[in-house]
């Protein structure tokens, strides 16, 4: 018998406390126990079924193997024998010679399932020498590979019936996922930096891991890949891995290490001409490793995985574990029945190879040796990203171990980014990239957590396999064409493009029947029947009608580098604020503030403040209610003083801008763009430094406004919650915001107010959030989702709106139905939490679902609009919207199986074409309604079949256009919203 405590001297034992399996306690192999006798002498061997080695066809083996210094395949090849490299032979019966320890006729019949005790010595040695264990009772036990081994390994520390569950890092090993997920064992992913594992974010994990929300047992297993870890190339340095053991120890984590790549540690790249060690003592490589988790493992917590191939030959399928003697004993037991060890024939050459003729010192040359190699083709990668790739697309991270580079893709500089999933992005990338003739792996196959949406673009591309004068030009020459091509980073077409379309040489002018209209129709670019003195549009919307003179009738473009001009109907030049903090009564781009009069405003912002006041205030609300659009009355007099409100603003503007201008060069495009995240990224810090948090109380320091400071915060948080609309992203951030406004909702409430311009201000906030926290209460919660967010408390009831004038611009009619809202979605999550237990609705719960059902086919009352802005047919389309959208809400989030039952599905997709054409009806009346209405009644219409309605309702959105000349571009936002909204 061969064990590890043969071969090293003792040291001061640990204890481990390990989280076994039930399959663990399988006994040992009953057949293997005859195997303690074979060895004794005299003893005749009846008993085991081993072939006798005379029937081995194989008596001799030769290799020619390198020897130090020559190590390269260049250098003992071609040199001569004699004094470059070694003839090794191995013969059948060497051992009976007295030749050798190991030989043919032990290596060829069945062995120990340990190792052959040669091999298991020389780990030994090795792993004494180079890890050194903190721990006395730690053994070695020889594999089939890092891939089996982590196989017989969660096998051994997981049970599916328990409900067990791994962490790793946010990318992994996919073969490791795919080993996890056919166990039933859950995996969850930890954030990374340029390091790997953030051990701040697995200990948050840990300390609020919620069983019930995670639908997982805490887990008890973390598997790490520390060293060029497998996909992104980052490497743990030895404060992270200290910093990660400790949380382990905190939380009582068992740590299979999986060290594939821990011997092609390199230098840092410091570009171009970085050093490649040519040449570096035993002593030297082995003190510049990183040490190893089992090196600092004082509780016997820790499996490592070693392999030998990526270091000698991926076809030997042999490597090793190191663990505690308890956890060897019972992965032996597993193996013994799995696979019985790795090959004899494998066991044989590399210790043929490794110990008798390089001994551990060669083989740490040759260890030194592979990474020089690996340096050099790293660092010759690394040079051709940087002669090749765009930069402002593509970033990277040298890598300081491993084989891969792991390079970030900017997906927002894709055109169609905003139109399709990432997936799509990706698979077309792939696609196209093999077409050009080089292969690299999909970031998406690498994550931990698959099921969740792909929010990321990632590409990992190796340095291992092609010839290092391929990864020099061709293959990074044929990705920059690929990147400049799918980017449009070049313009290979004379004609200039953007979003892959060409472009118009002059700015789009206004609609064919406003070329003589009023100026408020030429800015809004809308029809005017030119009626003089106020024409019908202008009667019609309330807005100011203001007729061009010779001084005010130029149109010019904005410039390529976003000079100002000035805007028609706008005020003449002033130099004095005080136009931004008068009130206006009228949303009319005449009587509002331009971006003259606001000194804050550079070159390049100028365009998206323009834009928010000529056509984005406009398409936030359904038109001007009782003082005018709120988005201008309020919003522009607080811009004058205070910045953070005057950046939302810009913010707003430039993200409509760069999502609905595609008639600008790229130049300009990438400006704007630039611009506006730069002023979204002012508000997000600028807000960090307005809520300090000291001793659990939240201080507001209000340097910027007199008026009070939840009234600032809350509109801060509110506008960011409008850019993220028209953004897209609708629920991560969004909710935040929203979450972080309840606690100001009730000092805003119960505070008293100065004047009714307050007041109103207060009712218009109160509104916009009342607004969003009914959507996202909606939003995420059809049966399609795997998104659940909490229904919120403060709009249970929309009465904090009552009593505030403003109540009514954006929730428009119907209020009874959207006071159901909150009902319906209370007695929907308490269905889900039935469902999840396998319960049939009880009667309570189908009564009350019965009841809402009743009241929402009932409901026919709708408000008269006082400002006679729309018609009562307008108005009747709006409650017919709302209420069919509930009803859909309701029918398909209570009767979770809806698609299954044919008559329900047929019910819904009834009252989808009902408010299909509900839609239809605003459109056509080009209803100021049809804007406000799209955000919560296509969510609510849209939970049955998204798909399919996404289809229709583009169909029908195209058909309009077509029939109408000129008009494409009105719907537009309406397409954006429906897409993105949900």
């Amino acid at each position: 018998m061969s064990h590890s405590d043969m071969f090293k001297l003792p040291l001061e034992a640990g204890i481990l406390q390990a989280h076994f399996s039930r399959e663990s306690n399988r006994p040992p192999c009953i057949l293997k126990q005859a195997a303690g006798y074979i060895n004794t002498p005299g003893l005749i061997s009846l008993g085991g079924g081993l072939p006798s080695s005379e029937y081995f066809p194989i008596s001799e083996i030769a290799m020619r193997i390198p020897t130090p210094p020559n190590l390269s395949e260049k250098q003992h090849i071609l040199s001569s024998p004699a004094s470059t490299e070694q003839i090794a032979r191995i013969g059948k019966y060497d051992t009976g010679n007295g030749t050798s320890d190991y030989d043919i006729s032990i290596a060829f019949n069945y062995g120990q399932t340990t190792g052959s005790p040669q091999m298991v010595r020389w780990i030994t040695e090795h792993v004494d020498l180079v890890y050194n264990p903190p721990y006395a009772d730690w053994a070695v036990c020889l594999t089939v590979g890092s891939t089996g081994a982590l196989e017989q390994t969660v096998r051994m520390l997981c049970d599916r019936s328990r409900n067990d569950s791994i962490l790793t890092e946010e990318y992994t090993f996919a073969t490791a996922m795919e080993t996890f997920v056919p166990q039933g064992i859950k995996t969850f992913g930890v954030k990374m930096d340029e390091e790997g594992l953030l051990p701040s974010h697995m200990d948050h994990v840990l300390a609020t891991w919620d069983e019930e929300a995670r639908g997982a047992r805490k887990p008890h297993l973390l598997y790490t890949v520390p060293s060029g870890q497998n996909p992104t190339g980052a490497t743990q340095s030895l404060e992270r891995r200290r910093e990660i053991y400790s949380v382990c120890q905190k939380h009582n984590i068992f740590i299979i290490e999986d060290e594939p790549y821990y011997f092609i540690q390199m230098k840092p790249y410091t570009g171009r001409g970085t050093e490649v060690a040519e040449s570096e003592t035993v002593d030297d490589f082995l003190t510049s490793l990183v040490p190893s988790y089992l090196s600092m493992d004082s509780d016997g917590r820790v499996l490592r995985m070693d392999s030998f191939s990526k270091v000698l030959v991926p076809g030997s399928r042999m490597g090793w574990i190191t663990a505690s003697n308890e956890v060897i004993q019972k992965y032996l037991c597993h193996a013994e029945v799995a696979n019985q060890g790795p090959s004899g024939i494998s066991q044989l050459i590399v210790w043929k190879l490794v110990d008798e003729t390089w001994g551990h010192e060669g083989y740490i040359k040759w260890l030194i040796n592979l990474r020089t190699n690996y340096t050099r083709r790293r660092n010759a990668l690394l040079a051709a990203c940087e002669d090749y790739l765009p930069t402002d697309i593509v970033s990277w991270t040298p890598p300081a171990a491993g084989m891969f580079l792991w390079l970030r893709l900017d997906h927002i500089k894709h055109p169609d980014y905003r139109h399709r999933s990432l997936s799509e992005i990706e698979e077309e990338i792939f696609q196209h990239s093999i077409k050009q003739g080089v292969l690299f792996a999909r970031g998406s196959w690498f994550r931990a957590e698959a099921h969740k949406e792909l929010n990321e673009l990632f590409l990992r591309v190796t340095f291992a396999s092609a010839a290092e004068e391929e990864i020099i030009t061709p293959s990074t020459s044929q990705y920059q064409q690929f990147f400049s091509l799918r980017f449009s980073m070049a313009d290979q077409d004379p004609t200039p493009t953007y979003r892959g379309a060409p472009f118009p040489t002059k700015w789009r002018r206004n609609h064919p029947r406003s070329k003589n209209g009023c100026l408020t129709c030429r800015t809004k670019r809308k029809k005017c029947d030119e009626v003089k003195p106020v024409c019908s549009s202008c009667t019609r919307t309330g807005q100011e009608c203001a007729w061009p003179t010779q001084e005010n009738t130029s149109h010019r473009p904005i410039p390529e580098d976003g000079s100002p001009h000035e805007p028609p109907g706008a005020p003449g030049p002033s130099t004095d604020s005080a136009a931004l903090q008068s009130t206006s009564t009228s949303s009319s781009p005449r009587a509002a503030p331009t971006y003259g009069n606001l000194v804050n405003i550079s070159d390049n912002s100028r365009p998206l403040y323009q834009q928010y006041l000529d056509i984005t205030a406009e398409m936030l609300t359904r038109g001007p209610c009782l003082d005018g659009n709120p988005f201008i009355h309020y919003l522009l007099p607080l811009a004058a003083t205070d910045t953070l409100v005057l950046d939302c603003i810009l913010a707003i503007g430039g993200a409509h801008l760069t999502v609905n201008d595609t008639t600008s060069t790229i130049q300009r495009a990438r400006a704007l763009e630039v611009a506006t995240r730069g002023h979204y990224a002012t508000v997000l810090a600028g807000l960090q430094k307005l809520l300090s948090y000291e001793t659990g109380q939240i201080i507001l320091p209000d340097e910027h406004t007199g008026r009070s400071t939840p009234i600032r915060v809350l509109l801060i948080l509110l506008l960011l919650c409008v850019y993220d609309h028209v953004q897209g992203h609708s629920r991560g951030s969004m909710y935040h915001h929203l979450k972080a406004c309840r606690q100001y909702i009730n000092l805003l409430t119960s505070e008293p107010t100065p004047s009714d311009e307050l007041k109103h201000l207060k009712g218009f906030i109160l509104e916009l959030y009342a607004y969003h926290a009914i959507k996202i209460t909606i939003t995420p919660r059809s049966f399609l989702s795997d998104e659940v967010v909490e229904i919120d408390p403060s709009v249970y009831s929309l009465d904090i709106l009552r009593g505030y004038r403003s109540r009514g611009f954006l929730l428009g009619f119907g209020q009874g139905l959207w006071e159901m809202v909150p009902e319906i979605s209370q007695l929907v999550e308490a269905r889900r939490e039935e469902e999840t237990r396998g319960i049939v609705a009880t009667t309570a719960f189908q009564e009350q679902y019965d009841s809402l059902l009743t009241r929402l086919e009932g409901y026919n009352a709708f408000e008269e609009d006082a400002n006679g802005l729309c018609s009562r047919e307008e108005q009747a389309a709006a409650v017919t919207i709302y209420q069919h959208g509930l009803i859909i809400y309701l029918q398909s989030t209570f009767h979770l199986d809806m698609l299954a039952d044919p008559n329900l599905a047929a019910q819904i997709d009834n009252r989808v074409e009902h408010t299909m054409s509900a839609f239809y009806s605003l459109f056509v009346s080009e209803s100021p309604y049809r804007r406000m209405l799209l955000w919560p009644g296509t969510i609510m219409a849209s939970v049955a079949r998204r798909q399919e309605h996404i289809r229709v309702f583009r169909a029908g959105f195209s058909a309009r256009a077509a029939r109408t000349p000129g008009a494409k571009h009105k719907f537009r936002f309406d397409i954006l919203i429906w897409e993105k909204s949900w």
